[in-house]
């Protein structure tokens, strides 16, 4: 059995499946005990699992392929592109009728993503993990819609 503070430990660990970084989804390595036998208010259980530690937490990626996605982690590559900063590579299926514009929210806490941005013309592809945060479409007259993904970027690979 865990004492209070490993408990408090192991929860704190598990809670960050629910932030948006991991999407409400994670793959999540635990280490524990398998009881032959239920807790008395889980009666309706056979067996009892004791979490003991959390030994990974890695989100559910999606491969990118051009679609994204509200709520889905995807990989991705990236590169600097002149009229936006920064692309996903392929370029993203544009709809008919649609603008639609990729938000970066945390760019600027990947230097390195940061400094590609600004070198306009670079060549240079980055791999990234990535989170659909939001994707909001908005109709602006009969033909004409507005779409804008907000992302929040992960990690650089």
């Amino acid at each position: 059995m865990l004492s209070e503070g490993q408990g408090k430990i192991v929860n704190m660990q598990l809670r960050k499946v629910s932030t948006s970084d991991y999407g409400g989804r994670a793959m999540v390595t635990v280490v524990g005990t398998l009881r032959n036998s239920s807790r008395r208010d889980f009666w309706w259980y056979q067996y009892r699992f004791d979490i003991i530690s959390v030994e990974e937490i890695a989100p559910v990626t999606v491969p990118y392929e051009g679609e994204l996605q509200a709520t889905q982690t995807y990989r991705a590559n990236v590169q600097a592109d002149v009229h936006h900063g920064l692309a996903l590579s392929p370029p993203l299926k544009w709809r008919e009728h649609y603008a639609t514009r990729i938000e970066w929210i945390n760019l600027s806490a990947f230097p390195k993503l940061t400094i590609l941005r600004r070198l306009k013309h670079n060549e240079d592809v980055e791999r990234i993990l990535f989170t659909v945060l939001s994707d909001e479409i908005r109709q602006m007259s009969q033909w004409r819609w507005h779409r804008t993904i907000r992302c929040k970027i992960i990690s650089v690979e």
